[in-house]
Order: structure tokens, then C-alpha cells, then sequence
């Protein structure tokens, strides 16, 4: 992936969009991540993060080394965290028709309404 994001223009993503970034090195992984959530925060909108890897306190780190007060955020309800287990492998498989009738009635969705 290029650091320069030009495989994806994060200023293009509409809220609804969905993001899933292939990197190669940590500094990639920071620098995608950094610029998906800080657009999202930024523009007042939820950010729903599902994570495979680094550990929460790991992507929060991250975030706060960039300057966003990632605790203002998570106690406002704006930015939310999530593992693959509590989101795409409930019950430790994949399951695209489940997850398709999960996704209005999960209990992180509630959150997801427009924040301002």
C-alpha cells in the first residue's frame, strides 16, 4: 500500500462507506488508521473500528500520539472499538446472511445513530 493513500482517497469516503486497508508494515497500519478515524471524528461522525490485531489500548495509543483525544471521543459514544468476535465471528464463525440480519439489532448498532 502507498503511504500517500492514493489506492484510496479517504476524503472520498460518505458515511456508510467501509474501509478495509491491506498494509505491509506497522507505520502503514498507524497511517491509514490515524487518517480513517480522524476524517470520521472530524466530521462529527461515529466511527466504528472492528479490529484483527493490535490490542485496544495499542489503537488508542496510536490515535492519542497523533493528537486525538480519543477519551473525549469513546465517552461521547462517537468512537467505538470492536473485536471480529463481537461483530463478523459470532460464535466463532463467518456468517454473511447472519451478519446481514444482525446488523440493525446488534448491541453496538444502537450507538451508531448520527452523533450532531
Amino acid at each position: 500500500m502507498r503511504s500517500d493513500h492514493s489506492l484510496c482517497d479517504l476524503n472520498n469516503l460518505v458515511p456508510g462507506n467501509h474501509l478495509c486497508a491491506l498494509y505491509r508494515t506497522e507505520e502503514e497500519r498507524r497511517s491509514v488508521l490515524v487518517s480513517f478515524v480522524r476524517q470520521g471524528l472530524e466530521r462529527d461522525e461515529k466511527v466504528l473500528y472492528i479490529k484483527d490485531g493490535p490490542a485496544d489500548e495499542q489503537i488508542l495509543d496510536d490515535l492519542a500520539s497523533y493528537g486525538i483525544p480519543v477519551e473525549t471521543y469513546l465517552q461521547r459514544g462517537q468512537l467505538h472499538l470492536l473485536s471480529l468476535e463481537e461483530t463478523y465471528l459470532l460464535d466463532g464463525l463467518f456468517d454473511p446472511d447472519r451478519m446481514i440480519r444482525m446488523r440493525p439489532s446488534a448491541p453496538w448498532q444502537k450507538d451508531l445513530l448520527p452523533c450532531g
